[in-house]
């Protein structure tokens, strides 16, 4: 067998951490024919795997401590591996829909965040979408060692660096990660603000952040509340009287 034929048969590997053994054991059988899938049930072991394998992907539960679910594990595993390895890609998954643990967890470089329960369909879609950005990433950063020359004619025309989530490789990573952070930041917000139909002060309170702070999102990111309050026979209501 080639070595081209021996890298693509090998599976790429997955660390999954979750305190509930049924979604590990739900997980691994779904996903095992296509990943390497490692599982660990706490900080500890999740620590012993990830500095062994160094794996592209991992999902995190938010929470690890079934006694205490606002001791957010998952989130010290989070800056933990990033620290170790920042082109890991990590997805939180948590049953805790306070959306302001998923803009905490993209301000510490989480790639995305999932709300319990599980859609295995789901969450196979991200880890795969997680680890084609990886594997791309990490392409580019080989072939920039030594050059664009390094790419031949048919890669050059038909990898884009739009289709990494990233700048052209002028930009540093640094860039990149905060333009990928800034996208799910603005995602958070525009969808909060969908589902409260402009209301600011509901979509802070969905949120678990202050009006200030939101206010202070929205300016940031430019967004236009406005097109998120309810229509009706022909006017816009104002449902927040805000600033």
């Amino acid at each position: 067998m080639s070595d081209s034929e021996l890298s693509t048969s090998v599976k790429p590997t997955i660390l999954m951490v979750d305190d509930e053994e049924n979604i590990l054991n739900q997980l691994r059988c779904s996903m095992e024919q296509e990943f390497e899938i490692l599982t660990a049930s706490n900080e500890e072991d999740a620590i012993r795997l990830f500095e062994r394998e160094h794996p592209p992907v991992v999902t995190l539960d938010l929470s690890l401590n079934r006694l205490d679910p606002d001791d957010l594990g998952g989130l010290r595993l989070l800056e933990r591996f990033l620290a170790d390895e920042p082109a890991t890609r990590a997805i939180i998954i948590s049953g805790n829909r306070n959306n302001a643990n998923a803009i905490r967890a993209v301000h510490l470089g989480a790639c995305d965040f999932y709300s319990k329960p599980l859609r295995l369909d789901e969450i196979r879609v991200i880890i795969q979408r997680a680890l084609h950005i990886y594997q791309l990433q990490q392409k580019v950063q080989e072939k920039h060692a030594g050059g664009v020359e390094g790419f031949d004619r048919s890669e050059r025309s038909r990898l884009k660096f739009s289709d990494l989530g990233f700048a052209p490789a002028t930009a540093s990573p640094t860039v990149n990660l905060k333009s990928a952070k800034q996208a799910i930041e603005i995602d958070f917000v525009k969808r909060a603000l969908a589902r409260n139909r402009g209301v600011v002060s509901r979509a802070a309170r969905e949120l678990g952040i202050s009006r200030v702070n939101l206010y202070e999102l929205i300016d940031k990111h430019q967004i236009q509340v406005k097109e998120f309050k309810r229509e009706e026979t022909g006017r816009v209501w104002e449902l927040d009287q805000g600033r």
